[in-house]
């Protein structure tokens, strides 16, 4: 718990307030929540809100989330509007993606040389909304 503790504080202390956060999993919102209410989350509590009323917005996410279609990155930005990326060490596909896409996302935290997937990491969007 505590490597996404400390992310989301680190993305409450240095994001606008009201960033919207795509975690790549919705079961990760209590903790992301409980340790940073400043930012929204895309996903959140029982996925099936998600899937029942948005049933292509659901199917992009387990996409992007399973690093299935890097096709599917520019939704971050395009239909989800998010501004960060939560990414946990479990989703090695996807972390692979945003690192290889440098001119749609930015890791920002951890920062400095990485040479292994952190247990937790974050990753700003290119040309985000900014709220």
């Amino acid at each position: 718990y505590e490597p996404i503790r400390d992310a989301m504080i680190y993305l409450r202390e240095n994001s606008p307030q009201g960033s919207l956060v795509l975690t790549d999993d919705w079961d990760t919102f209590p903790l992301c929540f409980y340790h940073n209410h400043h930012n929204y989350y895309a996903v959140g509590l029982d996925p099936m809100f998600t899937a029942t009323q948005y049933p292509e917005l659901w199917r992009s996410y387990k996409k992007i989330t399973r690093g299935q279609a890097s096709i599917a990155l520019a939704d971050i930005r395009g239909k989800f509007n998010a501004d960060y990326v939560l990414v946990l060490n479990d989703h090695p596909q996807l972390y692979e993606q945003l690192l290889d896409t440098p001119e749609l996302f930015s890791l920002i935290y951890p920062s400095g040389s990485i040479t292994t997937q952190p247990l937790a990491a974050l990753f700003q969007v290119a040309n985000a909304s900014g709220r």
